[in-house]
């Protein structure tokens, strides 16, 4: 094979060993791309297309006679091939005059390319890939028509892969982390991981999972593969520019603004920008299916992946123990769980400890059955007379049955007896926040948080104790730091949305009640419902 006709073959943009019918079709997209007629608004463009076109007809019919020619030595019998009947014209595109000025170029260099190879000997030699080509499916002929929707899927193909890798990956090496994280604010670190994941895997391997089996490529004008730069500034603008940062509404938008750009000007403006060129192979039906099965796949598996996440973390929060938070009027209370674990039943009562009917007592205050709970836990003071924890949790079952002189008893004694324990102030200082004794409440919970800096629901209840008394500052001081600590508990949103609304502050507070709601918080619900917003 000559030098001449390996230069033919690079024309077309297809590899030596190509078919006929393969460079049929590279050479009708090629026809297409450059014919004159779609310059006629940019006469410098229309001459460089009808020289451009003059190449690609040259290189064409010297592809064809080489053909046509090895095909008449091997096979003396069979006629020639036709191939060359596809041959594009303005014709074609209903143009009434040839061009001109080319035709006579035209015919000049088929007529020298069929002598040259009429006086050639039979080559024996096997045809060699062009060591200059710089992309690696050289075999295939791509062309730069646009197909929106081919990148569209191959683009959230790749974003579900790496949805299912993070999820995999978090499983594998961090499990307690998917019961902590909301399963919604996962989804949200996914999206951006995207453009960073198509930067690295396209400077490195020059295609993604989904561009490889949908045939797209990107590469810069000279056809070479871009750097690790150049695809995460091209992330970057799709991010914001195509994607608008995965934020309703504008994410369509911006999708579908895209869309046209590229119909219209056959580029997307970050290609435009980055002098990029996207350009498509041939995709057959066995590839395109094999495309959907593993879409289909990614999909299932990433959806289970995150309703498994959804099921632990809501779970997790099911195990915190739950505290009511008050509508503006009053507050409900839990006791907290005692810190001791569970300790087994035993077959006789006169075998138990006090922590055994301490665990007794807490189980049936759980059940709101108060009396049987002091009666159980009375038991274990009578056994251990300095049981702190149980002095607290006998005082809020007192509490619960309005027997508020024996509550404040209870939680003196337990302070009485331990000075240094938080929660027995904590408990204290709800205690006054619910009979209306706010200054004593507000002390109660400054002494807990000073023994315990790191008390969020301590936090969280001095501001709602500011918030009685209209200290509505001091109270959203709170409540941030209350949610800084614990930024999983929806009581702790919902208050400081109360709070925001007081100071006139609607967008803060309505971005909070939509947090509390999606947290679990059923005020916060019941509220964006009444005002007809979606959380």
């Amino acid at each position: 094979m000559t030098k001449d006709i390996k230069s033919y073959y690079q024309t077309l943009g297809v590899s030596v060993d190509a078919s006929m019918e393969e460079v049929k079709h590279a050479y009708r997209d090629l026809a297409k791309v450059w014919h004159p007629d779609r310059f006629t608004h940019d006469p410098a463009l229309q001459k460089k297309a009808e020289a451009k076109l003059t190449d690609i007809n040259i290189a064409y019919d010297a592809i064809n006679a080489y053909f046509k020619e090895n095909a008449a030595k091997k096979e003396s019998k069979l006629k020639p091939d036709n191939a060359g009947s596809e041959k594009f014209t303005n014709a074609t595109y209903k143009t009434e005059k040839p061009f001109s000025t080319t035709e006579k170029e035209t015919k000049t260099a088929q007529t020298d390319n069929t002598e040259r190879f009429n006086k050639q000997k039979t080559i024996k030699e096997k045809p060699q890939r062009p060591a200059s080509r710089p992309v690696p499916d050289e075999g295939v002929p791509y062309s730069t028509v646009p197909r929106p929707w081919m990148r569209f899927w191959a683009r959230y193909f790749d974003l579900i892969v790496i949805g299912v890798i993070m999820f995999f990956t978090m499983r594998i090496f961090s499990p307690e982390l998917t019961k902590k994280v909301n399963p919604l604010v996962l989804i949200g670190v996914t999206l951006p991981l995207w453009f960073i994941f198509e930067a690295v895997v396209m400077s490195t391997f020059g295609t993604t999972p989904g561009k490889s089996i949908l045939r797209i490529r990107v590469r810069r004008l000279d056809g070479t593969i871009p750097n690790f730069n150049v695809f995460f500034k091209r992330g970057m603008f799709i991010w914001f520019m195509g994607e608008a940062v995965g934020i309703p509404g504008l994410f369509f938008l911006s999708n579908f603004m895209s869309y046209l750009i590229l119909l219209k000007s056959k580029k997307t403006t970050w290609d435009e920008r980055l002098d990029l060129v996207v350009s498509h192979g041939r995709v057959n039906d066995n590839r395109v299916g094999f495309f959907v099965f593993l879409f289909v796949l990614m999909i299932i598996l990433f959806t289970l992946y995150i309703a498994g996440f959804n099921l632990e973390f809501k779970k997790n929060l099911t195990q915190k123990t739950p505290a009511v938070i008050p509508s503006e009027q009053r507050t409900e209370t839990v006791v907290e769980p005692s810190p001791l674990p569970l300790t087994p039943s035993r077959s006789g009562e006169e075998m138990l400890t006090a922590d055994d009917w301490f665990e007794r007592g807490r189980r049936l205050f759980l059940d709101k059955k108060y009396q049987e709970s002091i009666d159980a836990v009375s038991k274990a003071i009578e056994l251990n007379p300095e049981y702190t924890e149980a002095y607290i949790n006998r005082g809020s079952s007192y509490k619960k049955l309005g027997k508020n002189q024996q509550a404040i008893d209870d939680y003196n004694k337990a302070i009485e007896l331990n000075p240094q324990l938080p929660v027995a102030y904590f408990y204290r200082g709800f205690y006054y926040y619910d009979i209306g004794k706010i200054p004593q409440s507000v002390d109660d919970l400054d002494k807990a948080i000073a023994l315990n800096p790191r008390y969020a629901m301590a936090y969280l209840f001095r501001g709602l104790a500011y918030k009685q008394i209209h200290s509505i500052s001091q109270a959203i001081e709170d409540f941030d730091t209350a949610i800084e600590l614990d930024p999983q508990d929806p009581k702790a949103f919902y208050s400081r949305a109360v709070a925001h609304s007081a100071t006139g502050n609607d967008l803060q507070a309505m971005n909070d009640f939509k947090t509390a709601a999606r947290l679990g918080s059923q005020e916060a619900r019941d509220f964006l419902k009444k005002q007809g917003v979606q959380w």
